[in-house]
């Protein structure tokens, strides 16, 4: 059972440090106790020197608070009576331990401790739901460098409500101090508040390789699900900030496409937004691949724009299915939108209904020694708006028999390949794959596994130069391939596949998976009458 209290030590320069810590303890006496800080703490250090300190429980959450957050100065103590320490007065009971064993192995310490002497100051108050609250709070601020800072903030709102509700003066300030510590740590690493709207944000969203849909047709249960990959390269990257009139700017007037897909989107935003145009937004795109080429980039580029419109018009990081309701996306993989907030490979288990954001069932980081080739060939766009549409509804049902195979090579197959860092087993499962789908899509695509014959000459030069895992990303035309080998081959091959294919260097690339969804980056905005410019 893991107790929460708080552990006092000295340490060889006689300074007291105060730290919140989870004992697992065996019984309610205290007797033994097994204490785990990580290797980096001042618990541990001073533990080390001198191997003994005092464990108490106490429902003094405000000490409890400071302590998390390294905001204690003067916390009232008096000397311990055994042990070489200070006992916190404002404690309920205390436990004077000493160090019987220490394991530093790895970067979290198990320490085995053993009371040799304790005490009880008063009363525990009993249990209140702010007070649990606070300690809640006080753990996910010890969590920053650990956990996603959003998702803390979010947590903290769900705790605030029972704060509100029970909490005594202390519980509001103890709670309002980790508060403000938190979002104190989330300005300084460029992130958005809720509720704050920052007047300019840069978004940086992954591009998507689609390795497939795994079920399709009524007898199917959920409609599609998918397995892909979030990609670093080539990616999208947004400017966005308030403006006194809608404005679009940058890489979308060269690409008519992406230009009228992002006024789609922010005509859609306005009409649902209550404050929308009351606070014009104007966007600039410094980076982007092409539409309807396999990389996902309407479903990232949607996202990233209403991401962007939100956050300067003071919604917060609004979760990604709300971002997928605002834009319209995923109505059939949900492999771009758990992408855009996840990164890695991804999973989805299917749409329950239609407009449902499908569950995350599976998500992985590849090796970073794992580069991924990604080429564009010369061909025509992939399948898309209408003749995407027609192309489902013409398209038999999967049988169930491919359905079985393509969830067993990505249960047994894909994920724990990628789990033991077994790129050729990995290349293995998504080749056959590329195979079973491909199959599937030939009579949309002209009748073979890839999109044209362009395409699959490639796709066939990759593969006979040693890439694993060759394959066509959704419709295509974008084709990718893993190695693992050293630079100077990589760097061979591509020159080859540019000069061969004549590609340019934009549909020609190594890059890796990702190991993030999309960013967010407060910036100073552009003054008004630059906007119209180039930016950087």
């Amino acid at each position: 059972m893991i107790l929460e209290g708080i552990v006092t030590t000295v340490g060889p320069d006689g300074l007291l440090n105060v730290a919140p810590m989870g004992p697992v303890v065996e019984s309610a006496e205290l007797a033994r106790f097994v204490l785990r800080p990580y290797t980096s703490s001042t618990t541990y250090r001073n533990l080390k020197a001198l191997g003994e300190g005092v464990l108490h429980v106490t429902d003094d959450v405000l000490t409890i608070a400071r302590g998390a957050i390294g905001r204690i100065e003067d916390a009232p103590t008096r000397p311990a009576d055994v042990v070489h320490g200070r006992i916190l007065t404002s404690a309920c009971r205390y436990a004077e331990f000493r160090v019987v064993e220490l394991d530093d192995s790895g970067d979290r310490t198990t320490i085995r401790c053993e009371a040799v002497a304790s005490g009880r100051l008063r009363d525990f108050f009993g249990l209140n739901r702010a007070k649990h609250a606070v300690v809640e709070a006080a753990i996910l601020a010890t969590r920053l460098d650990f956990l996603p800072i959003p998702e803390i903030l979010e947590q903290y709102d769900r705790l605030a409500v029972l704060v509100e509700k029970t909490a005594g003066p202390e519980e509001a300030e103890a709670f309002a101090l980790l508060r403000s510590h938190v979002r104190r740590v989330a300005r300084s690493r460029g992130l958005a508040i809720p509720g704050e709207a920052p007047a300019a944000v840069r978004v940086r969203t992954p591009s998507r390789l689609h390795f497939g849909p795994l079920a399709w047709g009524p007898e199917a249960g959920r409609r599609f699900g998918g397995v892909g990959l979030m990609v670093e390269d080539p990616g999208i990257t947004l400017r966005a900030q308030r403006a006194d009139d809608w404005g679009v700017t940058g890489l979308m007037n060269l690409r008519p496409r992406a230009s009228d897909f992002a006024s789609r989107v922010l005509f859609q935003l306005a009409r649902k937004m209550d404050r929308a145009r009351a606070m014009a937004t104007h966007l600039h795109l410094e980076r982007g691949p092409a539409e309807h080429v396999g990389l996902g980039t309407g479903t990232q580029l949607g996202l990233a724009i209403a991401r962007a419109i939100t956050l300067v018009n003071g919604k917060g990081d609004l979760p990604v299915d709300r971002l997928a309701a605002l834009t319209g996306r995923g109505g059939r993989s949900g492999v771009g939108i758990l992408g855009f907030r996840h990164g890695g490979l991804v999973v989805d288990g299917g749409h329950r209904a239609p407009g449902s954001v499908p569950p995350l069932i599976a998500h992985a980081h590849l090796p970073e020694s794992w580069s991924v080739l990604v080429a564009i060939p010369n061909a025509p766009a992939g399948l898309h708006g209408e003749a995407e549409r027609a192309a489902f509804r013409d398209l038999p049902p999967m049988p169930e028999p491919v359905t079985d195979r393509l969830c067993r090579l990505v249960l047994l197959g894909l994920l724990p390949a990628a789990a033991d860092r077994d790129l050729p087993a990995f290349g293995a499962a998504l080749v056959e794959i590329q195979e079973q789908v491909g199959r599937w899509f030939a009579p949309a695509q002209g009748g073979g596994i890839f999109a044209g014959p362009e395409v699959e000459e490639v796709a066939r030069f990759l593969a006979d130069r040693g890439l694993h895992g060759v394959g066509q990303s959704s419709w295509g035309p974008a084709i990718y391939g893993f190695d693992d080998g050293p630079e100077d081959r990589r760097s061979a091959l591509l020159a080859d596949l540019r000069d061969r294919f004549q590609l340019r260097p934009s549909r020609a690339f190594w890059t890796r998976a990702s190991r993030a969804g999309a960013s967010v980056e407060l910036i100073e905005p552009v003054p008004e009458d630059q906007l119209g410019a180039v930016l950087p």
